[in-house]
């Protein structure tokens, strides 16, 4: 006995040492992680503090801040060691960790960002020894209420004017454009004598560029020439695009800063028409102005409509969109430059203001990567590239001008001599005019018998044109009697309405081809206990997606009749494989064919109750549950099925019980995008606002006032794809 309690005490011992030596290690290793307080003591000046604050790069952009507390979390915070935070366009979230000490006897104020670089900025602030404050959510995408200082760039307050307390604070900031940002401190004069500073220089710069738009408008009206017109667009395009650049945005509106290359385009497509005129390209360099207009529209329509219909995340358009404008500035430089060396005129005073733009812009880039040093004149450098381009083009203009002026009185000269010279030569040339005409009324008797030939020609053409009509008309109906044929085709694989009639109470199926076949498809199968229900959204419309259809009803006839899959995950990932595999698309990487798709698993599990399984891929399910009916959506996984993924992810299958009487909606993304004539989509909300509006109605008559709305929608528009829904109750 005396030997076991002698166990039991080293054991105790040994454990008490371990947990002393683990608690010793874990808080060392989070002191390690602590940042080096920051005292604010002068009060005239701001302070930058990149260099002693820690980031954590949240790559997923779904850590919260209970999550950023824990030791994990702590322990991936990194020195910043910089002045400056650049970062190119994409979803991560970044978090920035540093301690402050007011000493200025002033209210102390944070730097975060200007409108443009600050989509969403998360300010968590320490109350005590593990305690924060809820979080101060500012911003450019946040309500303007939640703005703490009355300046364009934002600001976050650190410290009241009394509190001399050492704070530890956390920022957390996301967006989808490219991230520039100075940290500076400073107290609240210093941040308002910045504030003003900024603010009057942008106002000189607006007035500027104003004063030179009302000045050149009279010269527009006085001679009416259209390089004023340009000339002014240009200006008021680059005080927009100058200002929102340099963080002193006209319209402040979420949808002015989330559309940016919607409307920047047009500054591009000004300077363009500007330059084509002063310096004559059209007869000067002719084919290199169809390389601009080639350039001015990827800048001013295709990448507009990748960023207005969201096409593509904006954050893959930022950097080909810089790469794009500067070929434009550096052609449109190469042209002045190339026009200056063969001696035209007017050139050196276009490729002068125009080199100062661009050097301004690169400054100010420059300076952002730290290559320059970060002051007043590199933060606005921009601002006064485009002053400096304004200023000088304007005299461009003048001198353009007077040398106008002094060619047309020298070409009047010269037409006053030439006309004196004609009048002299008239005289002789009526003599030989007379017969020249009396032999062209000879050549005009012969055209005459000439043409009448040619109207018989013409007539014995328009026999040959008819028959071609007649043959063109035969292959047109073969084309449309293929069509039909294949619709027969694709209606024979979709599922017969008895299916559904045994598997539910009461459904509606919305089934409407953009054409006459289509790339959405059902499939309803009893495999055991288990009713399966899929809908997919295949690429394209028409008969590529018809083809697409055939191969995914082949796939799913094999994998759950013949390989009896059930789970709608498993279903989801062996579908993903057989279409890459079928299409060969690992083999020729340029195939992204494939499908969106829902699959839901239905089986009886008790009276009255049923197991529902889903997995979607970019499709959602809805459902109501009564007696509430409140309209629930459980989201798929983002991913499609088919195509090459870089990071490729695993599908989710979401499990729920529904009572019987329960309602579930789903349907391709068809409906939601259809647009009316003034391009307003329908969209997803609309539809669920109509779902659970009339909730109380029969199936049936759900179909038609789903219907009903859709036709009133799309009013005079030609529907834009392929349109599936479907509604079950169990």
């Amino acid at each position: 006995m005396a030997f076991i309690a002698k166990l039991l005490l080293k054991s105790k011992i040994f454990s008490l040492v371990f947990t002393s030596y683990l608690l010793f290690f874990v808080l060392d290793s989070v002191k390690a992680q602590s940042p080096v307080c920051i005292q604010v003591k002068q009060a005239t000046a701001m302070q930058m503090i990149g260099p002693k604050m820690w980031m954590l790069k949240d790559q997923t952009g779904q850590l919260d801040f209970t999550q950023i507390l824990a030791p994990p979390q702590q322990q991936k915070f990194k020195r910043f060691d910089k002045k400056i935070f650049n970062t190119p366009p994409d979803n991560s979230s970044y978090w920035f960790k540093f301690s402050v000490q007011n000493k200025t006897n002033q209210s102390l104020w944070l730097e975060i960002g200007h409108p443009l670089r600050t989509w969403y900025a998360d300010l968590y602030v320490s109350l005590g020894p593990n305690k924060y404050a809820k979080p101060r959510l500012l911003g450019s995408f946040r309500p303007k209420e939640n703005k703490e200082f009355p300046a364009s760039y934002h600001y976050a307050l650190l410290a009241e004017k009394d509190d001399t307390t050492q704070k530890t604070f956390y920022l957390r900031l996301s967006g989808k454009f490219s991230k520039t940002h100075v940290f500076r401190v400073g107290s609240h004069q210093a941040v308002t004598q910045q504030a003003n500073t900024r603010h009057f220089t942008a106002i000189g710069f607006i007035s500027l560029m104003l004063t030179l738009a009302v000045y050149n408008f009279f010269l527009l009206v006085s001679t009416r020439s259209k390089i004023y017109l340009f000339y002014i667009l240009h200006l008021l395009t680059s005080l927009v695009g100058a200002c929102c650049l340099s963080g002193f945005p006209i319209f402040r509106s979420v949808w002015f800063i989330e559309h940016f290359f919607v409307w920047f385009g047009f500054s591009y497509i000004f300077i363009t028409l500007f330059s084509i005129h002063y310096l004559q390209l059209r007869t000067h360099l002719p084919r290199f102005t169809v390389w601009l207009w080639i350039i001015n529209g990827l800048l001013s329509v295709f990448f507009p409509l990748l960023n207005l219909f969201k096409l593509v995340d904006v954050t893959y358009i930022g950097l080909p969109y810089q790469l794009v404008a500067s070929m434009l500035a550096f052609s449109l430089l190469f042209c002045g430059t190339y026009l200056w060396v063969k001696k035209h005129k007017v050139a050196h005073f276009y490729v002068i203001p125009w080199s100062l733009a661009i050097i301004g812009t690169f400054f100010y880039m420059l300076a952002n990567r730290e290559i320059l040093p970060i002051n007043f004149f590199t933060e606005h450098s921009i601002l006064f590239g485009y002053a400096l381009e304004a200023l000088l083009f304007a005299l461009a203009l003048g001198n353009r001008l007077n040398t106008l002026q002094k060619e047309k009185e020298k070409t009047q000269k010269e037409m006053l001599e030439l006309f004196n010279n004609q009048n002299i030569l008239l005289e002789q040339t009526v003599v030989e005019r007379t017969k020249e005409l009396e032999e062209a009324n000879k050549m005009l008797k012969m055209s005459n018998e000439e043409l009448t030939l040619n109207q018989e020609e013409i007539a014995s053409q328009r026999d040959v044109l008819e028959t071609q009509n007649q043959k063109l008309s035969s292959y047109s109906n073969r084309i449309g009697k293929s069509f039909l044929a294949a619709k027969l085709i694709q209606s024979a694989i979709l599922p017969e309405q008895a299916t559904f009639n045994e598997g539910f109470s009461e459904h509606f199926i919305i089934y409407r081809p953009k054409d006459v076949v289509s790339g959405d498809f059902y499939w309803v199968q009893k495999v055991g206990e288990h009713l399966i229900l899929v809908i997919a959204d295949c690429t394209g419309h028409g008969v590529p997606g018809a083809f697409m259809t055939l191969i995914g009803k082949n796939l799913l006839d094999k994998i759950i009749q013949i390989d009896q899959v059930t789970s709608p995950e498993k279903i989801l990932h062996q579908l993903h494989q057989e279409v890459r595999i079928a299409l060969r698309q690992e083999a020729t990487r340029h195939n992204e064919a494939g499908m969106d798709a829902t699959i839901v698993a239905i089986t009886a599990s008790e009276p009255d109750r049923f197991d529902i399984h889903f997995a979607g891929a970019k499709n959602n399910l809805l459902y109501m549950i009564p007696p509430q009916f409140v309209l629930e959506e459980i989201k798929g996984t983002r991913k499609s099925i088919g195509g090459v993924h870089h990071n490729e992810t695993n599908f989710e299958k979401h499990s729920l019980t529904l009572p019987k009487g329960s309602l579930m909606y789903f349907g391709s993304d068809g409906l939601a995008d259809q647009n009316n004539d003034a391009l307003k989509k329908f969209g997803k909300q609309r539809l669920k606002d109509l779902l659970q509006e009339n909730y109380i109605y029969s199936l049936e008559k759900q179909k038609q006032l789903i219907e009903q709305a859709l036709e009133e929608h799309m009013l005079n528009t030609d529907q834009r794809d392929d349109i599936m829904w479907i509604g079950l109750k169990l």
